[in-house]
């Protein structure tokens, strides 16, 4: 019966071989289609290499991949055996003691012929392992296996089980009753080997030094090294694959690496001339940021340089300006996620609304969104993105809040603040977002910026006041002809000063919007007076024209009293206002702080309003002038010194008229002092308290008020829990009882702890820290949500400012073109750093984003 008819019948046809007409590659026919998509498109056509009718094709029974070179397995070995066994023999063969096999067995075939019939049967090799793999040999521990005498020994001897240690390929046939060799019979298929001499042991040794011994021994160890490496062709192509997906996300995140290290140091990334095929090459031309530094890396990781080369081959560097973008924006929805985790935090979910807006450098008018929130008792405020907008007015402010808020997947319900400026369009009584907001956000309470307050009423205070008006237009001045210049500003540094204070500072520029931080600038003016009267002396003298005319008319205006004064007032208020600017600017500060802070500013200016503090800045403005009369005493130029105005005289036709006789209309005053205390000292100071008091009132926050004597006060009013239960849905006898438990609780820890600290519990983001910190918020959680609500109300807008800082550093006239998504992205990773710091441990969820993209899941899994 012939073999092949025996063979059960296949469920499928035979592989075949097929050569591709583009490469010019063999391959096995069930590859065909897997091979086309290498191509990229082009017409492959397949010729058949061998027919599926060929004989040897009918062998290949368990359908396994065939290879035309591949390593050596264990069928290798059995289907030599018939070969091997008419290859020479060794010189252990000859001797019949050992061997009893006749001389038919010595074929006349050669070893070489023996070898190539080995190689044809290579076919089926890989497809039989699993079939005809063989034994291990047989070593059984017996107490007795052939006892028997040899010759004239009286004694027996028998097979020793040690002789399985000093020989591992030793075999013990049970049926022949002797010694075989599993090496020769399973992979150079030779029986001839039989040990039944227990006499003579030395015949091992014999054996195991022969040449076919050798060779059966290598094939062995060969089969053992090629199942344990599994060389099945399906098993070398999935590791193949898997060894280029793990370059591939290896080469991929240090491209996000780089990319993550330009955004947050907010380096452009772009170059004049993007050049990609020598990235792995240093330069000449400015690749950019980015590729320079991708080019760099190669010098300490040795592969990247090879795989740059190879991915250019495959044109799939990842590193165009577009995948940049959606890596970026993949690395900014990660940190918008991270966002969002902390903002629904189980312990508080409420979160407030932070917006301000402003127009780049391509006159584009950008919102910049923030949300405060309570995470794990840390009161934060973050940065959401940049949102650019045609039209600012309430609706469509509006209807951008809602869209963010779907986009982020946030409830508006949960939001109880809402930080703007004071423009009709945030605060308008009908269209203003403040009250739109309303409407899907019922107890979200709208405060009007406390920094924008602050700001308004000193800008007020400043143009109604001919006096500090008219010194701060100097002080600007001053400003702008010093520093404009190089030449100017290298004479202000060479002055040399009779004191002996050699060290100049450079004077400083008034902010054009935040008023309250013009007190560096007034403070540097009246520190260095004497070197910048001694400069624009000096400068006085040049003859450059408007060098000349520049200089003469500054030095009439600081060599005036007026000035003097004036720059002593704003002394006075800037440097009160200064420090509750800059308390202003903390995230951790509530509303009712922040109020505080503003009374606590008002009720130190109002001290300053009387007689004796005017004859404390009239002295200092005395000792002013006399350092500047010092500097022009060698001069022809004169000082002015206080004096009362010229008296007016009204026409005559009008005196006649009124019956007014002259200068009955002013009112006069007998000294300068009381010239300057009526109509400068006492006039500065009454508008900037009456703009603080009108501008910072909260008595239409009777909610907020009440919210803030609930949380922070000892003993709060018994009306204040019913405002607060009513308006945000709580229980007032349980807010009560709550927070006498509280107080009781930290009585208790006081008296516990009298040599520790004691915590700051002053506003509301202290409350909320230390409830967390010591498991209260899990006990009194009606006492903590209120807690809660008063820290998450933001009291300023001032992050949404500090975003516009790093709008100014990000798009800039350089990168002016950078579209909105790449500049929300970019600004997401730089401004929010602490966020951005956590996605160099995220670089596997970001390369399983982008390969889950446009059908790049083959590439990376």
């Amino acid at each position: 019966m012939n073999r092949s008819e025996s063979l059960p019948r296949r469920k499928r046809t035979y592989r075949y071989r097929v050569k591709c007409s583009v490469c010019q590659k063999e391959i096995d026919s069930d590859y065909k289609g897997k091979h086309k998509v290498t191509h990229s498109g082009k017409t492959v056509v397949f010729t058949s290499v061998s027919s599926a009718n060929d004989p040897t094709q009918a062998k290949l029974n368990f359908g396994g991949p065939t290879s035309p070179k591949r390593s050596l397995s264990v069928n290798d070995c059995s289907n030599q055996r018939a070969a091997d066994t008419t290859t020479e023999l060794d010189d252990e063969d000859d001797q019949s003691s050992l061997s009893d096999f006749s001389n038919d067995d010595l074929s006349s075939e050669s070893g070489e012929e023996a070898d190539d019939n080995a190689e044809n049967n290579d076919v089926n090799a890989e497809n039989n392992d699993a079939r005809i793999a063989p034994k291990e040999p047989t070593q059984p521990i017996l107490s007795s296996y052939n006892p028997k005498k040899h010759g004239r020994e009286s004694a027996k001897r028998d097979f020793k089980s040690e002789w399985f240690k000093v020989h591992p390929w030793l075999s013990y046939n049970a049926e022949l009753k002797c010694g075989t060799c599993f090496s020769c019979e399973e992979f150079m298929g030779n029986t001839s080997f039989k040990f039944d001499n227990w006499k003579k042991p030395k015949g091992l040794v014999k054996h195991a030094n022969s040449k076919r011994h050798r060779n059966g021994i290598t094939k062995w160890l060969e089969y053992k090294n090629a199942r344990k490496n599994a060389t099945n062709v399906l098993i070398q192509l999935d590791n193949a694959h898997k060894k280029l997906a793990s370059e591939n996300r290896a080469y991929l995140k240090i491209v996000i690496e780089c990319l993550l290290y330009t955004a947050q140091q907010n380096i452009a990334q772009r170059g004049s001339v993007e050049e990609r095929s020598n990235i792995h090459q240093v330069s000449d031309v400015n690749r950019g940021n980015f590729l320079e530094l991708l080019s760099m890396r190669c010098r300490d990781i040795t592969w990247l340089k090879d795989k740059l080369k190879t991915q250019l081959g495959q044109h799939r560097q990842w590193t165009s300006p577009d995948i940049c973008n959606e890596l970026l924006g993949i690395m900014s929805k990660l940190v918008l996620e991270m966002i969002k985790a902390e903002v629904n935090d189980p312990h508080c979910s409420c979160l407030s609304l932070i917006m301000d807006e402003t127009s780049d450098i391509s006159k584009t008018e950008q919102v910049a969104m923030c949300l405060r929130y309570i995470f794990e008792g840390k009161t934060k405020e973050t940065f959401i993105g940049f949102y650019d907008t045609k039209s600012t007015d309430g609706e469509t402010l509006y209807s951008l809040v809602l869209r963010v808020f779907n986009e982020l997947d946030l409830p508006l319900l949960n939001v109880v603040g809402e930080c703007f400026d004071g423009a009709s369009n945030m605060n308008g009584i009908h269209r203003g977002l403040a009250t739109r907001m309303k409407e899907c956000s019922p107890l979200a309470i709208y405060i009007h910026c406390f920094g924008h307050l602050l700001n308004l009423a000193i800008q007020d205070t400043m143009t109604d006041v001919p006096c500090l008006r008219n010194a701060l237009g100097t002080i600007q001045s001053l400003y702008n002809f010093i520093e404009g210049s190089p030449k100017r500003h290298a004479v202000f540094l060479d002055i040399k000063l009779d004191d002996g204070d050699d060290v100049a500072r450079a004077l400083k520029s008034q902010s054009v919007t935040r008023w309250a931080c013009r007190w560096e600038s007034v403070k540097a003016v009246i520190n260095q007076l004497p070197r910048i009267m001694k400069a624009l002396l000096q400068l006085a003298k040049d003859r450059d024209a408007k060098t000349y005319t520049d200089s003469r008319a500054l030095l009439n205006a600081v060599c005036d009293f007026d000035f003097m004064f004036g720059l002593v007032v704003l002394k006075v208020i800037l440097s009160n206002t200064s420090s509750l600017s800059s308390y202003l600017q903390c995230k951790s500060i509530d509303v009712i702080s922040a109020k505080k802070n503003a009374d606590s500013t008002i009720a130190t200016l109002q001290k300053c309003r009387n007689d004796q503090h005017f004859e404390l800045a009239w002295k200092q403005s005395e000792k002013l002038s006399e350092d500047v009369k010092a500097v022009l005493e060698d001069t022809a130029r004169e000082f002015k010194d206080a004096r009362l105005p010229r008296t007016r005289r009204a026409p005559r036709r009008l005196e006649a008229l009124l019956g007014l006789g002259a200068g009955d209309d002013q009112v006069q005053h007998n000294t300068p002092k009381d010239h300057y205390r009526i109509t400068s000292y006492y006039p500065s100071f009454d508008k900037v308290i009456g703009e603080m008091e009108s501008r910072f009132d909260m008595e239409d926050q009777s909610v907020l008020c009440a919210l803030g004597d609930v949380v922070l006060n000892d003993n709060p009013d018994i009306s204040s829990y019913s405002k607060v239960a009513e308006f945000y849905h709580m229980d007032s006898e349980i807010l009560l009882v709550e927070k006498k438990n509280y107080l009781s609780f930290i009585k208790l820890q006081a008296k516990k702890s009298k040599d520790k600290k004691q915590p700051k519990l002053s506003t509301a983001a202290h409350v909320v820290e230390y409830m967390y910190e010591t498991d209260k918020c899990s006990v009194l959680t009606q006492f903590y949500f209120a807690v809660s609500i008063l820290a998450t109300i933001p009291a300023t807008s001032c992050s949404a400012e500090r975003a516009f800082s790093g709008l100014r550093r990000l798009k800039t006239y350089l990168r002016n073109t950078m579209g909105q998504a790449r500049l929300t992205n970019l600004a997401l990773i730089n401004i929010e750093r602490v966020f951005s710091n956590r996605l160099l441990e995220k670089l596997d969820e970001i390369v399983d984003f982008f390969a889950g993209r446009h059908g790049r899941a083959s590439r990376f899994f």
